[in-house]
């Protein structure tokens, strides 16, 4: 930027620092299109570049009455935006390593349910096998299994 744009740009920041959003809005343009594709060289995303630059400017709004008009604006915009890319991929990598936790506790869960779920039916289909058999065969098979008696205690019966 050169000797005019600076001194254009230290104008606005001052500006800015008094909250003057008409100065907010020049540097926005000043600024915006450049962060825009900044970060969209690493995030590779439209929506997200555009979070990023909505971010960055949202932030230099609230922080505003601590800008010093005599250091590089550009600097500590691109800081900014750089930071929050940051945070994104920082957030982007916790979120993926807890869905994957996530799926394989779910899956181990789905595969537990399904043995269980898969147990109680063929339980149900012995018991419907059992309440078929004629009345003195079903009682000699719960002899057997439920009280444990041997085949000649319970003939002998």
């Amino acid at each position: 930027m050169g000797g005019k744009g600076r001194q254009l740009e230290i104008q606005w920041v001052r500006s800015l620092k008094k909250g003057d959003p008409l100065a907010f809005e020049e540097l926005f343009h000043l600024y915006g299109k450049r962060l825009y594709h900044f970060s969209l060289g690493y995030l590779k995303s439209k929506p997200d570049a555009e979070e990023i630059v909505q971010e960055v400017f949202l932030k230099i709004w609230h922080l505003r009455t601590s800008l010093d008009p005599d250091l590089s604006f550009n600097a500590y915009l691109f800081k900014i935006a750089y930071r929050q890319i940051l945070e994104r991929f920082r957030k982007s990598s916790l979120e993926r390593r807890y869905l994957a936790d996530i799926s394989a506790d779910v899956v181990s869960f789905t595969d537990e349910m399904n043995e269980r779920a898969d147990y109680h039916s063929l339980l149900e289909l012995v018991q419907k096998s059992i309440d078929r058999l004629p009345p003195r065969q079903k009682e000699v098979l719960l002899m057997r299994r439920s009280a444990g008696m041997a085949v000649a205690d319970i003939a002998e019966n």
